[in-house]
C-alpha cells in the first residue's frame, strides 16, 4: 500500500473489520502512525447515521461495519486508559474485540466502568456495554470484580440475564465473589438491590431477594452468610426504603420460600 494510501485508513473505509483487524496485530506501529486520519474517520463515521454514504468518499459504500473497523483503530490509538471511556461501544464489540485489543489491561476496563457506573449509572449511552465484563468473568479473563459500581451494575443486569441462578451456576466468580457484595456496596437512589427490585411486581421471579433466596434454598450460599449481610447492611443502609428491602429478604428467608427465577421478558437491557 502507498503511504498515501495506508492500508488501515483503506480497511477503515472499505468496512473491512477482518483486515482492520489484522493489520491491527500485524502492524501496530503502522496503525498508530495513522491516528490522526483514525481519529477524524472516527468523529466522521461516528456522527453518522447507519446506511448512509459519504458523498466526499471518506468511505466506500453504505456505512455499516465501518463504525466497529474505526472503534478498534482509534482505541488501540488512544490507548487503554481513554478507550474504557468512550461511548456509544456496542456490547457484542466491548465482549470480544476489547480483549483481543488489550489482552493484558482488561482490569484498566473495569476499574474505569465501575468507576463511571457507580458516578451516574443512567447515563445509558455511555454504560450499556460495561455488563461486557461479566461475560469476561465467565470466560475467565479477568478476576471477578469487587468494586462497588461492579456490583451495583450486576446488580440492575440479572433481572435480564434469563434464569438468574442458572446465569450464577456458570459464572462462579459473580456468584460466590461479586454479588455476595450487595450487601456492602455502597447505594445510591438509583443503584442497589432494593432500587432494582422497587421496579419488578412482589412476586417477580426475577427480584434480587427471591435470587437470593433461590441461591440459599439450592444451597449455594449458606444462610448464615445471607444474614450476616442483612445485619452489616441494616447498620449502614438507614432509610426506610433500603431496610424495607433487608427485612423483605430476611422474611424470605425465615418463611423459607422457594422462589424460582424466570426468564426476562425482551426489550429488557443485553
Amino acid at each position: 500500500m502507498s503511504p498515501s494510501h495506508p492500508a488501515i485508513l483503506m480497511a477503515i473505509r472499505s468496512g473491512d473489520f477482518h483486515a482492520t483487524m489484522r493489520l491491527i496485530a500485524a502492524d501496530p506501529a503502522g496503525v498508530t502512525a495513522q491516528c490522526t486520519g483514525i481519529a477524524a474517520l472516527y468523529r466522521s463515521i461516528g456522527a453518522t447515521p447507519h446506511g448512509s454514504r459519504s458523498p466526499e468518499g471518506l468511505w466506500h459504500g453504505r456505512l455499516a461495519g465501518h463504525y466497529e473497523c474505526v472503534l478498534a483503530a482509534h482505541a488501540v490509538c488512544i490507548g487503554a486508559e481513554q478507550a474504557a471511556k468512550l461511548t456509544a461501544v456496542p456490547r457484542p464489540f466491548a465482549s470480544r474485540e476489547l480483549p483481543r485489543l488489550f489482552p493484558a489491561e482488561l482490569p484498566v476496563f473495569v476499574e474505569t466502568w465501575a468507576k463511571l457506573y457507580q458516578r451516574s449509572p443512567r447515563y445509558w449511552d455511555r454504560v450499556s456495554h460495561y455488563p461486557a465484563m461479566f461475560d469476561w468473568v465467565k470466560r475467565g479473563l479477568i478476576e471477578p470484580p469487587t468494586a462497588d459500581g461492579a456490583v451495583n451494575l450486576l446488580l440492575s443486569q440479572l433481572p435480564w440475564v434469563g434464569n438468574t441462578v442458572a446465569y450464577l451456576r456458570q459464572a462462579a466468580g459473580l456468584m460466590q465473589i461479586t454479588l455476595p457484595r450487595l450487601f456492602d456496596a455502597e447505594v445510591r437512589p438509583s443503584t442497589g438491590a432494593a432500587a432494582v427490585d422497587s421496579n419488578l411486581g412482589p412476586d417477580d421471579p426475577r427480584r434480587i431477594d427471591r435470587t437470593v433466596a433461590a441461591l440459599v434454598t439450592e444451597g449455594l450460599w449458606e444462610p448464615e452468610m445471607v444474614e450476616a449481610g442483612i445485619a452489616r447492611a441494616w447498620e449502614t443502609r438507614t432509610s426506610p426504603f433500603q431496610r424495607r428491602w433487608l427485612t423483605g429478604l430476611g422474611e424470605l428467608l425465615q418463611h423459607g420460600q422457594q422462589p424460582e427465577p424466570g426468564t426476562a421478558p425482551a426489550g429488557g437491557p443485553p
